[in-house]
């Protein structure tokens, strides 16, 4: 949660965090939701930071889901980050949007 909260607090205003921060939550994922997600994705993966994609698609062709499935991008968290590496995630993120 730690973590979770480091992101939270350092987000660029441009995305919102993917997870509502007041629910408990063991934050194996970080999603975030913003424009240009292939874009952003590919730019960040260019720094050596490589988000993820989880919705590449929409099940079922809906304007919710459409738009879900073209703004939500997974942010780096996993056991053993540091602090520092997600200022790093952050700031890469900063520079690209």
């Amino acid at each position: 949660n730690r973590l979770a909260g480091i992101y939270h607090e350092n987000l660029p205003n441009s995305v919102t965090s993917g997870v509502y921060w007041k629910w408990e939550s063991n934050y194996h994922l970080f999603p975030i939701l913003g424009e240009n997600r292939d874009t952003v994705a590919t730019k960040m993966i260019g720094q050596g930071i490589e988000p993820k994609v989880h919705y590449a698609f929409p099940l079922k062709q809906t304007p919710n889901a459409t738009k879900w499935c073209d703004t939500v991008l997974s942010l780096p968290l996993w056991v053993g980050m540091t602090d520092k590496d997600v200022m790093a995630v952050c700031d890469a993120l900063r520079g690209v949007l």
